[in-house]
């Protein structure tokens, strides 16, 4: 694979926690999370350049509006106005008509709880 066998048994003995001298499924997820989140985040990113079609770093309502009609997202049953005022409502914190990366970013990094509210 490329890898040493020195980085391989460091790898090893940083992932094996109880220190047993085994991988145990939870410590292999536990040693795999920081790596999902670092995907996770530049997935939101890719997603965010993709969206603000006019690459001038906000998603706005026109934006949001080619997002719904493309068929990527779902409106919700809505008619196209109410979502795209709705999405708007829902992902802009600060109120000013547009979505930013950290708003958007916030928005799923914290969709969990958004959605349990």
């Amino acid at each position: 694979l490329g890898v040493s066998d020195e980085a391989a048994q460091q790898a090893a003995a940083a992932a094996d926690f109880d220190g047993n001298g085994k991988i145990e499924y939870t410590e292999f997820v536990a040693g795999c999370l920081p790596v999902a989140s670092e995907l996770f985040a530049v997935s939101l990113q890719a997603a965010f350049q993709a969206f603000d079609s006019d690459n001038d770093g906000a998603i706005d309502s026109t934006e949001l509006s080619a997002l719904l009609q493309s068929g990527q997202i779902s409106g919700a049953d809505m008619p196209q106005s109410k979502a795209v005022e709705s999405m708007l409502a829902e992902l802009d914190s600060d109120h000013n008509g547009r979505i930013s990366f950290p708003e958007f970013h916030d928005y799923f990094i914290h969709a969990d709880a958004n959605f349990r509210m």
